[in-house]
């Protein structure tokens, strides 16, 4: 069953990623050429704008999500940076707007975090720098036009295009998939040629097959991978300590 038909992001809001946006950023910069088209499962979207932001000013990113929930938090915030003159007013946003609509769900979840704790982790943990320097935030700025949202399955919207996109940041998806969705999804990433970043966390099941799954489709591992775990600070960090963190491994993916 796909993400889309189970009903996915229904259970949760993502007002911050629990990725470690850096070690994202860093990934594509050990790429022979940086990505000019990269498709990102949305999320927060944050991630994705930070990526965005080491790239090209020529890049076009795609952002996919199966929540609409997601993709309309997604828009507010291109909106929101959109018409801020600098970081120090997206900040403002995010305190006034957002803050209070993250404790909300949280609340109801019987969880509490105080805005020093969210804005510490979002620094701190998940490296998202364009609500505090301004230089990030006014290329994230620049490229707002250059991005573009769909409201789908990955799977289903990668099977679906003539896409041409050359990273594709997976996020940890395959923790929420079964063999037939993660192999269909491995052989149409390779398909398009792209790199692919890849989270397997303590919540996959399947973790073997998945390996099985990339190399059958064409995929190695980048050496430098092993590097990228070490580093992370957010979700599959091994020595992170926090409820909601889930020990794992960061897999940057090569086309053979």
């Amino acid at each position: 069953m796909s993400l889309l038909k189970a009903g996915w992001g229904g259970r949760s809001k993502f007002y911050l990623p629990n990725e470690d946006a850096r070690i994202v950023c860093e990934a594509v910069r050990h790429l022979d050429k940086r990505p000019n088209n990269p498709l990102f499962v949305c999320g927060s979207g944050m991630v994705a704008l930070m990526v965005m932001s080491e790239l090209e000013g020529g890049a076009t990113g795609t952002v996919v999500d199966v929540s609409s929930f997601q993709l309309d938090y997604f828009k507010s915030l291109l909106e929101v940076i959109g018409r801020s003159e600098n970081a120090e007013a997206l900040l403002g946003w995010f305190k006034k707007t957002v803050y209070p609509e993250l404790c909300a769900h949280f609340e109801r979840r019987g969880k509490s975090y105080p805005l020093e704790s969210v804005i510490g982790a979002m620094k701190n943990l998940f490296g998202i720098d364009f609500f505090y320097n301004n230089e990030v935030f006014l290329k994230i700025k620049s490229r707002i036009g250059s991005i573009s949202t769909h409201k789908n399955d990955l799977n289903a919207y990668l099977q679906q295009i003539d896409a041409r996109h050359d990273f594709i940041y997976l996020s940890n998806v395959v923790d929420h998939m079964d063999e037939e969705e993660f192999r269909g999804l491995f052989d149409s990433c390779r398909r398009l040629d792209a790199f692919a970043y890849l989270l397997i966390t303590d919540a996959c099941k399947e973790g073997e097959a998945v390996k099985k799954a990339w190399t059958e489709a064409g995929y190695t591992v980048h050496p430098f991978s092993a590097g990228l775990t070490k580093k992370n600070r957010g979700l599959g960090s091994a020595s992170l300590v926090r409820d909601w963190n889930r020990k794992g491994n960061i897999y940057l993916l090569s086309p053979c």
